[in-house]
C-alpha cells in the first residue's frame, strides 16, 4: 500500500470514529462484505477489501462469542453490531477476506450504499489459472471505479 493509500484509509477510519464507528455506514459494509461470486467471479479479489478490514481488525475492538483459524463471530465494541470476519485461503498465501456487519441498534450515520460500491484498488485474481484478456477486463469493469480521493469522499458521506 502507497503512502498516498495508507494515509487516506487512516483519515477515513478517524472520520468513522469521530462520528461513531466504521459499522454505523453502509458503503464501509458493503465493501467488506462484497461477494464476487455475483459477477462469476468467485477466486478474486479486490484490494480495497483486505486494506480496510486490516485497519478495522487493529481498530475496531468485537466482543468475541466464537473464534477459529479463520473466522471469529463476536460482536462491536462500540456499536454493538454483529460481526462475522472471515478469510479463505486460496492458493499458497493467497486470501479472500470479508466481513458482515449486522447493525446494533443505534441508527446509520452513513450514506447508503445506492447501486454498485465503486473500488479504487486493483481488481486481482487470488488463485492461480488462466483468464482471457476479455473475462480480465469484464471483472475489472463490473464495478465503477473511482480515484482515491473520490473514493474516500463516497466512502465518509453521511445521511
Amino acid at each position: 500500500m502507497d503512502n498516498d493509500s495508507a494515509s487516506g484509509l487512516k483519515s477515513l477510519f478517524d472520520h468513522y470514529f469521530a462520528h461513531g464507528c466504521p459499522c454505523r455506514f453502509p458503503r464501509f459494509r458493503a465493501t467488506v462484505s462484497r461477494d464476487m461470486k455475483a459477477i462469476g467471479a468467485a477466486e478474486w479479489d479486490i484490494s480495497d477489501i483486505p486494506a480496510l478490514l486490516q485497519i478495522f481488525d487493529r481498530r475496531v475492538e468485537l466482543v468475541k462469542e466464537t473464534e477459529t483459524d479463520y473466522s471469529v463471530k463476536g460482536r462491536c465494541n462500540l456499536c454493538n453490531a454483529q460481526v462475522y470476519r472471515w478469510g479463505a485461503p486460496l492458493f499458497r498465501d493467497s486470501f479472500i477476506e470479508r466481513a458482515r456487519i449486522t447493525p446494533g441498534d443505534l441508527p446509520d450515520v452513513g450514506a447508503d450504499a445506492d447501486g454498485p460500491v465503486p473500488i479504487y484498488g486493483s481488481v486481482y485474481q487470488a488463485a492461480p489459472g488462466s483468464v482471457t484478456r476479455v473475462e480480465r477486463e469484464r471483472i475489472e469493469d463490473s464495478f465503477p471505479r473511482l480515484s482515491l480521493p473520490l473514493w474516500l469522499e463516497y466512502m465518509k458521506a453521511l445521511r
